[in-house]
């Protein structure tokens, strides 16, 4: 299914989930940890290994708007990437 959210509300919606809900959840030696957060739900996994983390997040749940990150960092790995037959494609399918 594709995203009915653009790429600016995505990452802001999730980047808001990290402040409020998710951050105060984990710890010190949890810093620089991946994040894989569904900007639609807060919900994430967290470990290494971005495209493994928002391939777990997706089994959970398969529409999810995948917002990637490390924790403890203001960097953002990769917005909204889905892995299909073993390659990467964009939100909208490119």
């Amino acid at each position: 299914m594709k995203s009915e959210l653009g790429t600016k509300s995505i990452s802001e919606k999730a980047v808001h989930w990290y402040e409020t809900k998710i951050k105060y959840k984990l710890n010190d030696a949890q810093s620089g940890f991946d994040l894989a957060i569904d900007a639609n739900t807060g919900e994430y996994e967290i470990g290494n290994g971005a495209i493994e983390l928002s391939e777990r997040l997706r089994k959970r749940i398969p529409d999810a708007d995948v917002f990637l990150m490390k924790h403890g960092s203001a960097v953002t790995l990769r917005l909204g990437f889905r892995s299909t037959y073993g390659s990467l494609v964009g939100p909208r399918g490119d």
